[in-house]
């Protein structure tokens, strides 16, 4: 999911980049140190601004590398969106198979009409209209494997714990009266 305050943050950051004028401050500077007649104080004069331009740069870089993970996050290349078409059918299969009723009818012609919803045409024009895949797919998915190793998890507790293997853990308070 985007965070609008990070994205904010990141338009400011380039606003103030863009609103220094850089080129303008270089070239006055330049001008202002070809006149100078003390060469160590030219060189770090020059040093100085070598560092304000590396800085800005890594500013930018840093600005252009937000926005490219945040588009990133709202957005499926076609070759992705294939490989989920490919492989999101065997996902389905498993997760349907960790249910009670397998053979159910209904919930297969609900994968089905789910499954062809993957289609680089479609899943392009749901994004355009504002469609956020990981959210609305990958989450749930997400979901539904982490509530079913969950219940794993606790039933294999359970049958431990019914078993006649029981360990009696004390607690060090109890030792030490």
């Amino acid at each position: 999911m985007i965070d609008p305050t990070y994205v904010v943050g990141l338009a400011q950051t380039l606003n103030s980049v863009m609103a220094s004028d850089t080129s303008k401050y270089v070239i006055d500077s330049v001008k202002t140190f070809k006149g100078g007649k003390d060469k160590e104080a030219t060189i770090v004069k020059y040093e100085e601004l070598i560092n304000d331009l590396i800085s800005e740069n890594q500013e930018l870089k840093r600005v252009a590398l937000g926005y490219k993970e945040e588009y990133e996050k709202i957005n499926i290349t076609d070759d992705n969106i294939e490989y989920l078409r490919n492989t999101f059918n065997r996902v389905l299969e498993l997760i349907s198979n960790m249910g009670e009723n397998e053979d159910d009818d209904k919930t297969k012609k609900d994968m089905e009409q789910f499954t062809s919803l993957i289609d680089v045409d479609t899943l392009k024009t749901m994004q355009l209209l504002g469609f956020n895949y990981k959210q609305a797919i990958g989450e749930p998915l997400t979901l539904i494997v982490n509530d079913f190793i969950t219940r794993m998890y606790r039933t294999a507790v359970s049958s431990n714990s019914n078993s006649n293997y029981d360990i009696e853990i004390s607690s060090d308070s109890e030792e030490t009266e």
